[in-house]
């Protein structure tokens, strides 16, 4: 398993991974390449023998990735002639890979990610799961929008050359995604929405499960216990809760929360924070329940989520978004602006999507209240899917598939 991110870094990609590397280890020898910042007990030498054991001494976690370096695939490949793999599997988020100088779009131009001479040169079957990847239209008009902010690097520039400079770096992107699915063996996707933008692979939902709860259904807490989880947070006892939730950023859209109008008992709670690679700060909301707390751990973060009834997605962009995957197996339905990634999962009746204001939000929100129980039911028929164990098991499908490809392909 390689990613770029492994706890205890924090991160959607970090927690996604860790979490599959616990379930796939129940079943298969696993082994994690990752970034040189997960154990500071380690020399930061990106050395393949300094390597250590995860907390249930299962795995071996090798620190050999830099955010951006060159050196990237010249690392990889010897710990993989080292370990000889069955497969790898190649979390890829582009922020990881791509190459990080001054110069990064004459560099990723002329020379790819970091890991494009490993697609080429390693020997193994490799499956490569996308996680950041926007629908075209969608990307073309946020980056307008950005470029309209006046914010970042780019600020002092006049806006036709902000909005033609992010334009280009959309467009290399892109390239560089697509050049990766094509030198992958295989690839995964956590959503039908990236999988239509790659054009290939396999959709394995991102899976998701309450971290309170062992081998126990899906939802037997959430009523019992609610008003417990709530004193834990402050948060009044009897009132629907609609839950806002995530690191601080313009994309967010949290700018229109305060504009909310909501049911009669409805109250908003919002937990935001600034990501520790991030330079936006969280904003405060008049008309809510500001949860100044920091970084949350799984088992703080499930009770969270079961003290909460539905959650609200006022994103501007969104590839995938592993907080909706967390709250439907907490069983909360969603509401979301009209992006295709929320659209997929409304589509199936387990939230409501709507235009990206405040009026339209409150309306689906008012729409939400007067069909809550048909939305929890749809949603206690689909949570059990995202459960870690049949995560993995899809998972070893795939690997399957892609080492007999791979040795049909040798033997001709």
């Amino acid at each position: 398993m390689v990613s770029g991110e492994y706890p205890p870094m924090k991160g959607g990609v970090s927690r996604y991974t860790h979490s599959l590397v616990q379930a796939l280890a129940k079943k298969v020898e696993v082994a994690v390449a990752t970034n040189i910042a997960v154990n500071n007990k380690v020399a930061q030498k990106g050395d393949i023998d300094d390597n250590f054991k995860d907390g249930n001494n299962t795995t071996t976690i090798y620190p050999l990735i830099r955010k951006g370096d060159k050196e990237n695939s010249d690392r990889l490949l010897e710990l993989a002639f080292r370990l000889k793999p069955d497969i790898i599997n190649i979390q890829y988020e582009r922020g990881l890979y791509e190459i990080d100088t001054p110069f990064h779009m004459i560099q990723n131009t002329l020379f790819g990610t970091t890991l494009d001479k490993f697609y080429r040169a390693s020997p193994f079957p490799t499956v490569t799961t996308i996680h950041t990847v926007y629908p075209y239209k969608e990307y073309h008009k946020y980056i307008r929008q950005r470029a309209e902010r006046k914010a970042g690097k780019l600020r002092f520039l006049p806006l036709p050359l902000r909005a033609a400079i992010r334009s280009q770096i959309m467009e290399q992107r892109y390239r560089l995604l697509l050049k990766i699915v094509q030198l992958s063996g295989g690839i995964i996707s956590p959503a039908r929405t990236i999988h239509d933008i790659v054009g290939r692979g396999t959709v394995i939902y991102h899976g998701a499960e309450p971290a309170i709860l062992t081998n126990a259904d899906y939802f037997p807490l959430s009523s019992m216990k609610r008003e417990e989880f709530r004193k834990e947070f402050g948060l009044p006892a009897k009132e629907m809760l609609l839950l806002a939730f995530g690191y601080a950023g313009f994309y967010k859209g949290f700018d229109i929360l305060d504009n909310l109008v909501l049911p009669k008992d409805w109250k908003l709670v919002i937990k935001q924070d600034r990501h520790e690679r991030g330079n936006e700060h969280p904003m405060q909301v008049k008309n809510a329940i500001n949860l100044n707390l920091g970084y949350l751990d799984d088992r703080i973060l499930s009770m969270l989520f079961f003290a909460c009834n539905a959650i609200i997605f006022p994103y501007k962009l969104v590839s995938i978004s592993g907080v909706m995957f967390d709250a439907l197996a907490h069983g909360l339905p969603f509401v979301a602006s009209e992006l295709e990634f929320f659209k997929e999962f409304a589509d199936m009746g387990l939230g409501i999507v709507c235009k990206r204001d405040a009026k339209s939000f409150s309306d689906a929100i008012h729409y939400l209240d007067e069909n809550y129980s048909q939305y929890r039911r749809s949603i206690e028929q689909f949570g059990p899917k995202l459960q870690w164990r049949n995560i993995a098991d899809r998972h070893i499908e795939v690997y399957s598939k892609n080492i007999s490809k791979r040795s049909a392909t040798l033997s001709t």
